[in-house]
């Protein structure tokens, strides 16, 4: 999933008084899965992490996207609640 400015697919808006690494509000995108390797995460230049509150509407919105298989559905909700 990806933070952007539009408001595009199923999507849990996170604002930039949550997020110092944010420069405005933004959306993640729960319509959209981009696999990265496990050492691509660890090394990446990570600007902050997501609070529990939007794990959470991210957990509950994620379902009621209509382009991803359920399946990759099933993956991503197991990730969000083991961040959580």
């Amino acid at each position: 999933m990806l933070i952007n400015s539009d408001y595009s697919c199923e999507s849990v808006e996170v604002k930039e008084s949550d997020y110092s690494f944010l420069k405005y509000n933004s959306y993640i995108c729960c319509g959209s899965l981009f696999q990265y390797s496990k050492t691509t995460v660890i090394n990446s230049d990570s600007v902050g992490k997501l609070l529990g509150p939007t794990i959470s509407e991210l957990i509950e919105t994620v379902p009621k996207d209509d382009v991803l298989p359920d399946e990759h559905k099933d993956i991503i909700i197991e990730h969000l609640n083991e961040m959580l």
